[in-house]
């Protein structure tokens, strides 16, 4: 049987994300004997290496943020939005059945559309943060693409009220864990008790992930007298600024930031909740790794959340980005011990649904009907 050429394209698979994790599952699950793999990342961090099989082929980045000089960098994301083919035909030497983009913008922009092709979306797009030039150069992929997938009901309702042409082409493929691996993980490490509960902060510190709305709650929760201690794990353009406000702030005694951290397994193990404020979101990873963990997570009502959630019974999705009813949840959580443990109980059961077998099937099924 000849095997499948399919290229994977990603804004950048060496930052040690959430979109990263769950293409490196996927892959590492296809049958080598149907497809044949290469991705192509157009940033590349070196922060994070992903653990890819022998049999997947990781292509030279576009732009390496260690040697590429702020000109290059301005030259190529010119190039890719306005001439792509100049950058295609410099790093993309082989000839595929099929490509995906596997988030959008910029990955979808590399594409070439005289071939089978799959625009793979894993967050949402936002005409208040996305640029308008970004927002156009989408809508015209989405039109050429074969296929368009979505990871969450809220992410599939969002982008039909956008562009409600889509829905004909639209598949919607939950994203995958490899809840044995995550296990293993996990237990690498013992950490020290803490005698107080640990909210944890977990994610890139940056505009949209929003880790400054949490000193804000850390406050409130002072003001209240509730012990506990927040940490953050996770580096980003915001970190500076998260050190100067905990100081300003006066809140060391109960903030700590714990920069990157390649295996952050067993602090989601040592901790008591998740507690995340980002504005954007796809299908939240770092929820169903909590919940597989038995840790309930408050966050804001982004993404795939409330599916994560259950209907707020593994967590709770807060509105509007309230940081009271916020606060009150954590409370909620971290004082009654009863429903703490139906929530993690609940989320343990909940979290089963998303099996990368499930996920490989309806790869499969996707790439059948495409023929």
């Amino acid at each position: 049987m000849k095997r499948k050429k399919i290229l994977f394209t990603i804004w950048t698979y060496s930052w040690g994300g959430g979109a990263e994790n769950i293409l490196t599952n996927l892959v590492n699950h296809l049958d080598p004997n149907k497809y044949e793999i290469d991705i192509l990342e157009y940033y590349h961090a070196d922060i994070k290496k992903e653990p890819i099989n022998d049999n997947i082929n990781l292509l030279p980045p576009i732009v390496d943020s260690l040697k590429a000089s702020k000109i290059e960098k301005f030259y190529k994301m010119f190039l890719v939005k306005v001439f792509p083919k100049i950058l295609r035909k410099k790093y993309i030497k082989k000839d595929y059945d099929l490509e995906i983009a596997f988030t959008k913008m910029i990955p979808s922009f590399l594409l070439d559309y005289s071939k089978k092709t799959v625009i793979w979306l894993h967050g949402e797009l936002n005409k208040h943060t996305d640029k308008r030039l970004d927002l156009l150069l989408q809508k015209k992929y989405f039109k050429k693409a074969t296929r368009i997938v979505t990871i969450s009901k809220y992410n599939q309702e969002l982008i039909f009220k956008q562009f409600p042409f889509i829905k004909d082409k639209t598949v919607m493929i939950y994203n995958s864990f490899n809840f044995s691996l995550l296990e293993h993980k996990a237990n690498l490490m013992t950490l020290d008790q803490s005698e107080v509960p640990i909210l944890l902060f977990l994610g890139r510190l940056d505009d949209k992930k929003n880790p400054l709305l949490l000193l804000e709650v850390a406050q409130k929760l002072k003001e209240r007298n509730i012990s506990f201690k927040l940490q953050y794990i996770g580096v980003g353009e915001l970190l500076s600024k998260l050190k100067t406000s905990i100081k300003v702030l006066h809140l060391e005694d109960c903030v700590e930031v714990l920069g990157f951290k390649d295996n952050p397994y067993p602090y989601i193990k040592n901790s008591t909740l998740l507690v995340q404020t980002s504005m954007l979101e796809g299908f939240p990873t770092v929820f169903a790794e909590c919940t597989y963990l038995g840790k309930p997570f408050v966050c804001m009502n982004v993404g795939g959340a409330y599916e994560l959630s259950d209907d707020n019974k593994c967590g709770y999705v807060v509105n509007d980005m309230n940081v009271i009813e916020f606060t009150d949840k954590v409370i909620k959580l971290l004082q009654d011990q009863k429903l703490y443990d139906k929530f993690s109980k609940h989320g343990m059961q909940n979290v089963q649904r998303f099996t990368i077998e499930k996920q490989v099937m309806a790869f499969d099924k996707m790439i059948d009907s495409m023929k």
